[in-house]
């Protein structure tokens, strides 16, 4: 299953209002950012059935480095 993520209420991400719910999130790794994608089908296998249509938004991030965990963590 895709990592995905569940908002009880709306919320405001790059000037876009995001209704409540779930949604996947995926995202494109470079070398000075990456690319954070939410998507409005959570519930999908991997990056096989992904569809760029159903992006609800894109975001450019910067990466910071932390200290070394066993599992991937995403801070929001």
């Amino acid at each position: 299953m895709q990592p995905s993520v569940v908002f009880g209420k709306p919320f405001i991400i790059a000037d876009k209002v995001i209704p409540a719910g779930k949604y996947a999130i995926f995202t494109i790794p470079g070398k000075s950012e990456w690319t954070v994608i939410i998507n409005s089908k959570w519930q999908q296998h991997l990056a096989t059935e992904y569809d760029e249509k159903e992006d609800v938004v894109r975001l450019k991030v910067k990466p910071q480095q932390r200290a070394a965990t066993e599992r991937l963590q995403y801070y929001i």
